[in-house]
């Protein structure tokens, strides 16, 4: 990272406050996706405790709140899709489907992945998509999170840092 201890040390008391783009490079060395991290610090109210089985209902129906009403509008729109699209599926298998999916390795992550993707590439070309004008994936963003997935497997890691080049 091109920075030395003292510097470090000065971040971690809170001495001297660190550059965005020094933050998102710790978490690239470090491995890890600084997404559930920057989200306590935006929100800390709705993220500081994230073990959602002590949470009332009210807690998480204001951390669910605040936490899409910081969503781009894109991202918006994918959820309303995966919830309310005519794409056959129930909205709370999807659900219940990413979260199990959450649950595994990320080996299985990854082949989960792999497959998704190839099943996507196939049903576009072939027509057998079955909601060809609603909403699509960011499948730029899908192939960096697939690659960045598969280096953590083979480095050994349970966790992945999905940057942008």
């Amino acid at each position: 990272m091109d920075v030395n201890i003292c510097t470090v040390r000065n971040w971690e008391e809170g001495l001297s406050p660190i550059r965005s783009d020094d933050l998102l490079m710790w978490f690239t060395v470090c491995k890890q996706s600084p997404w559930r991290w920057l989200q306590r610090i935006w929100m800390p109210s709705a993220f500081s405790d994230t073990d959602t089985p002590n949470w009332t209902d009210e807690q998480v129906d204001k951390a669910l709140s605040d936490y899409i009403a910081q969503m781009p509008s894109l991202y918006k729109r994918r959820l309303l899709y995966i919830l309310c699209g005519a794409h056959g599926s129930d909205w709370a298998g999807q659900i219940d489907l990413l979260c199990a999916n959450a649950h595994t390795s990320m080996q299985s992550r990854v082949r989960v992945c792999q497959a998704v993707i190839q099943n996507y590439r196939i049903d576009t070309v072939t027509g057998d998509d079955p909601c060809p004008e609603s909403i699509k994936p960011d499948f730029d963003r899908l192939q960096i999170c697939l690659q960045a997935g598969e280096a953590a497997v083979l480095a050994g890691d349970g966790e992945y840092n999905a940057r942008e080049k």
